[in-house]
């Protein structure tokens, strides 16, 4: 058994931690993120299916920090092989938590040297650093006192999905869409084939993680690299059992939802980019594109019920706050005229999101 930490944007980790209970992972919430113990099995699991969190780490070692001196002995001792050849590319980070007057990039530096320090003393050669694409990516913490190697089985973050190819200006992140989602209670609306409506609809990322949730298909699965594939323990069989068992989820999943998927955007270029990537991600079907402006859509009547989510501008330049004011005032007429459905909205502007006129049941911080 061996020891995981998942990362996440703050207030994500309790949507990542019900994720991996979701798939038989008992796990804990520990500061930003979520702890659990398991086998490499359920690592690879947690890739494919945890929506909300950005990296899966398995904790390598951790032990007493002093200082960087007694830190870069310790590592140059650490079975570095077992894990990795001289022949493969890596990189390092640090982050570090109440541990005083420390450049992590300097400690970054350590840690990449007693890597290289520990395969020129034992093969006479080393393996090189790619910051852009490694082939395994090491993450050291320190918090105080202590100190903790993690190994990241991810490669790259977690929102990636795999099938985008194309996106628009500023796009919110997957993980974040997530978990618009679930706190909107999409699954289980969803369940009961209710339907949804993005009025700004963008590059369509609520748009397809919705199409994703409905239809029970991992976030993980269009990804064809992870960075656990290139650790030396790494386990193709185990892989392929989990790549197999999400695959005939996904086909199940893909005639279960019989509700309907609409994408409101004013801009031609953003639908196609959308209709592209839901069509990669194997979700089109049961989707309906408006092409126009928010406010000139007219509600379709045949919609009854159903989840209202959204990323509209957030007006981050000086000045531009105060354009936006109509924009925000039309969208609350828009959603006071869907009785019948729940709405979620995204926005870092508060005095933007009350400009709408309708009371929050409830207002949840989540950090990009």
């Amino acid at each position: 058994m061996s020891k995981f930490y998942v990362t996440c944007a703050q207030g994500l980790a309790p949507y990542v931690r019900n994720e991996l209970l979701a798939i038989g992972v008992d796990a804990t919430e520990s500061g930003t993120g979520v702890t659990f113990t398991g086998e490499f099995k359920d690592a690879y699991n947690a890739c494919l299916w945890v929506r909300c969190g950005s990296r899966v780490l398995l904790e390598l070692k951790e032990g007493k920090f002093t200082s960087l001196d007694q830190l870069h002995n310790e590592l140059t001792l650490f079975p570095w092989s077992s894990h990795m050849r001289e022949t493969d590319t890596f990189s390092t980070k640090v982050t570090i938590r109440r541990a005083g007057n420390i450049h992590t990039h300097f400690a970054a530096l350590r840690v990449k040297d007693a890597i290289v320090d520990y395969f020129t003393e034992l093969m006479g050669t080393r393996p090189n650093v790619d910051v852009d694409d490694p082939d395994l990516r090491f993450y050291l913490h320190i918090s105080e006192d202590r100190y903790t190697l993690y190994l990241d089985m991810s490669g790259d973050p977690l929102h990636k999905r795999g099938f985008r190819t194309e996106q628009g200006a500023a796009p919110i992140k997957e993980n974040l869409a997530a978990a618009l989602l679930y706190r909107s209670n999409w699954p289980e609306k969803a369940a009961n084939n209710e339907n949804f409506i993005d009025p700004l609809c963008g590059a369509g990322t609520i748009l397809i993680e919705a199409a994703l949730m409905a239809r029970d298909i991992a976030p993980g699965i269009y990804r064809n690299d992870f960075g656990f594939m290139r650790w030396r323990h790494f386990k193709k069989a185990e892989w392929d059992e989990c790549y197999q068992a999400a695959k005939q989820r996904a086909v199940e999943g893909e005639a279960r939802y019989e509700g309907t998927l609409v994408g409101v955007e004013r801009s031609s270029m953003m639908i196609g980019i959308t209709k592209a990537n839901a069509d990669r991600a194997r979700v089109l079907k049961n989707m309906v594109f408006k092409h126009m402006s928010f406010q000139d859509y007219e509600r379709d009547l045949s919609l009854t019920t159903g989840l209202i989510a959204c990323n509209p501008p957030y007006g981050e330049r000086l000045g531009e706050k105060e354009h936006l004011v109509n924009t925000y005032m039309d969208l609350g007429d828009f959603l006071r005229d869907y009785e019948g459905f729940n709405a979620g909205v995204i926005t870092s502007s508060p005095e933007l999101g009350r400009v709408m006129g309708i009371r929050a049941k409830k207002i949840n911080k989540f950090w990009n």
